[in-house]
């Protein structure tokens, strides 16, 4: 029904009818939209309807939904008065009617609380009026749903479908609630992009540096929906997941102005949103280029919010994002729905770690177990891991000694309107951590430090009571041991076994529960510093007297206390290097292979080093193992090895480091200055070391057997990569076989030719 207000009368006249003819309705609203009238649509539901009618009849439900048909005209004209003008209803279906209210130069500053409180006065009219007209039995009172939403003049049709559906959802709520309130509050925020984004920084575990911020999105502050939780929740539960994700994609890259030009921006993103590719592929890679940056400054974090249904179709959409340069990451590893199917399917860049495997790693070994893992996963297909939540520096440190790259949670940084980077104490924490690092860096080659098994472990004052203690066993059944320190310098250890052991006893309890702990721990239990080596601390936990041999070692730094470590994880560790060992030396010689000679280069050079290197080639080593047959020329490969080793043992230092590249071709790396009696212990014992295998005179000929050594003197920041030493030893040996016998040359003579 349509009506037009008659400013000379001052009243409303029957403008015309409108049974059903919607178009007609939708041309009036349009005008006066175009004429920039407010227009609002109020939706209308009868509470309940259907046990009415299952209650009292067809007849009654029917009278209801009549009465409250003829109640809207006088119910409207009643509340909403000049400036005010009803332009339409119309019933929608069954009990379900769309009021249309237009404004006219309104000037409420708060258009939804003004809208709302009209919507209250709307329904409590309508509802004392069919109460009134309409009695049911035992006095039961008819109720209505009410709901309302302001329309837009772009896309009209869409927009009357999307209002129509929005104030139904609205409707479902009491209007005096504060649901009601919430739903029209998000609602709000979704239509006018009310979202401030967050960054929150992700830190590269190595050295400190930021190496990019996580896009997170707030609502408006001090409002209900400020915390992302809330926003996502709602939005999931009125169907909004895919709007609100596409206006918070929008919002990250709001800042890429400021953005460094080598960090990486990750934005989350819903698996349902995947084929949503418009903003992506076209106004995203265009605000990228604007400012410089490309699409792999952008990783797409893949959350597990919703399972994937189709990996098929998942697969082909992520190839698409890759084309185009974007990277992938998988969120919420270990907590999703389907974590590990998502890294096979997608082989993402980043692996996300949920932050349920980060807390309280430092003391859990199901945690610690299942993050190497995914460690060892990502070192194979070639991805990166990103630990969320850490909040201790223990977390931190357990992190950092399992290898894991990145890291990301409040102790590094909280979310933020800006970009964050570390705090003071964590960049000193980084600072302190990389000098040690530095200094006792593990060689991986037989020699690996306590520190880097080290696990944190809860301890107590000595005068802390027995029934304490036993409270704390019981509550934490994975717990198996108390370190007992006085200033933070252990002074005793408790194992949970063996204090039930005394208190399980006929007197145990009523003789001990009251006493300190004190009374009852070791105080004499095995403790070594962190920089300890692992054999060093197995030979000395394993020479313990039977009792105590498979108590755990507490680990301390400058006497205090930090942690401890168990036996079986030092006997385990002990078993997989000698099987590494095994794995990566040479079975004729047992020296280690090409790996670990690149591994104690990279150390070398990280730790900034001065060293020198000799590459040692056996020449016509060929001919001579084609003369005399492959068993000689085993036995002087292995000669070969006991000449350098016996020549760095006069002349060398513990430090000093042989391997065998392969082959006949050999590699020693000393910290002397003067390489003066090395290479001349080599040239003068060369001959004399093959002699009971084949007579000098059948060898020495022409073709004869001889050693070319090529020596590269490492300086400081002089090489940053193993590849650039190897490139140059490779011309200075050219040289060296250019002489006659056993020859040395080093950098500095062919430097020298070359000028």
């Amino acid at each position: 029904m349509i009506f037009k207000w008659n400013e000379m009368g001052n009243k409303y006249l029957k403008y015309f009818m409108i049974k059903d003819p919607r178009s007609k309705l939708k041309e009036t609203i349009q005008k006066e939209l175009e004429i920039n009238h407010t227009v609002v649509l109020i939706y209308l539901d009868i509470v309940k309807l259907s046990d009415i009618e299952g209650k009292y009849g067809f007849s009654i439900s029917n009278e209801i939904i009549k009465t409250l048909e003829d109640n809207i005209v006088s119910a409207a004209q009643s509340i909403f008065k000049l400036p005010a003008r009803l332009i339409g209803y119309h019933r929608l279906w069954g009990d379900d009617f769309s009021v249309f209210v237009a404004w006219h130069n309104r000037e409420e500053k708060n258009e939804q609380e003004f809208y709302h409180q009209k919507s209250i006065l709307f329904k409590q009219q309508l509802e004392t009026e069919l109460n009134k007209e309409i009695i049911l039995p035992g006095g039961e009172m008819i109720q209505l749903h009410i709901g309302f939403v302001k329309l837009e003049s772009k896309e009209f049709n869409k927009e009357i479908y999307k209002a129509v559906k929005t104030a139904s959802q609205m409707a479902k709520f009491d209007i005096l609630t504060n649901e009601f309130l919430y739903h029209r509050q998000f609602f709000e925020i979704l239509d006018k992009e009310d979202l401030q984004s967050y960054y929150q920084p992700i830190i590269s575990l190595k050295d400190g540096v930021t190496f990019g911020w996580e896009g997170l999105i707030r609502g408006p502050e001090k409002s209900h929906f400020f915390l992302p939780h809330q926003l996502f929740e709602y939005a999931e539960k009125t169907g909004r997941s895919l709007l609100l994700e596409s206006i918070s994609r929008k919002k990250a890259m709001g800042r890429l102005q400021e953005w460094p030009s080598d960090a990486k921006l990750f934005i989350n993103i819903d698996p349902r949103s995947m084929e949503d590719t418009t903003f992506l592929r076209k106004e995203a890679l265009q605000l990228l280029e604007n400012h410089g940056l490309s699409p792999s400054n952008i990783v797409l974090e893949i959350t597990e919010r919703h399972a994937i249904t189709n990996f098929d179709r998942f697969r082909e959409i992520i190839h698409v994002y890759r084309k185009l340069g974007y990277l992938i990451a998988v969120d919420d590893a270990g907590a999703g729905y389907s974590s590990m199917e998502t890294i096979v399917q997608t082989y993402p860049n980043y692996i996300k770690l949920d932050m349920s495997l980060t807390r309280g790693i430092d003391f859990d070994p199901v945690r610690r177990a299942i993050v190497e893992a995914f460690v060892m996963v990502a070192r194979k297909v070639g991805c990166k891991i990103i630990a969320e939540g850490i909040e201790t520096e223990n977390e931190l440190k357990t992190l950092i000694d399992l290898g894991v790259d990145f890291g990301q949670g409040f102790l590094l940084g909280r979310p933020a309107n800006g970009l964050c980077h570390l705090s003071g104490q964590v960049l000193s924490f980084f600072e302190n951590h990389l000098k040690q690092d530095s200094k006792f860096h593990r060689a991986e080659t037989g020699v690996n430090r306590v520190k880097n098994l080290t696990a944190f472990s809860p301890s107590f004052p000595p005068e802390t009571k027995v029934k304490k203690i036993h409270q704390i066993f019981e509550e934490n059944p994975r717990l198996d041991h108390l370190v007992i320190v006085s200033e933070d310098k252990p002074v005793g250890l408790v194992m949970k076994q063996r204090l039930y052991q005394v208190l399980g006893g006929q007197y145990g309890i009523p003789l001990y529960f009251e006493k300190n702990i004190e009374t009852l721990m070791d105080t004499s239990p095995l403790i070594v510093d962190k920089f300890s080596t692992i054999e060093e601390v197995s030979k000395a936990a394993m020479s313990r007297e039977p009792d105590h041999i498979y108590d755990v070692v507490i680990v301390t730094h400058e006497g205090k206390h930090i942690g401890c470590i168990t036996v079986q994880k030092l006997l385990d560790t002990i078993a997989q290097a000698k099987l590494e060992w095994a794995a990566y030396t040479n079975p004729l010689t047992q020296l280690p292979g090409n790996i670990l000679i690149d591994r104690e280069l990279e150390r070398r050079l990280l730790n900034e080093e001065s060293f020198h290197i000799v590459y040692c080639d056996l020449d016509h080593f060929k001919h001579f193992n084609d003369t005399y047959g492959f068993d000689k020329g085993d036995q002087v490969i292995k000669r070969t090895s006991e000449l350098i080793r016996s020549m760095v043992s006069a002349y060398g230092s513990e430090s000093d480091f042989v391997g065998h590249i392969g082959g006949d071709d050999f590699i020693f790396i000393t910290a002397q200055k003067d390489l003066t009696h090395m290479i001349r212990y080599i040239t003068d014992n060369f001959i004399h070391s093959f002699q009971d295998i084949v007579p000098i005179q059948e060898y020495f000929g022409d073709a004869c057997l001889s050693m070319s050594m090529a020596g590269i003197h490492c300086l400081p920041k002089k090489f940053k990569q193993v590849s650039q030493i190897a490139e140059l030893s490779a011309k200075v040996k050219k040289l060296s076989k250019s002489k006659i016998g056993c020859s040395y040359a080093s950098e500095q003579e062919l430097l020298a030719i070359a000028k």
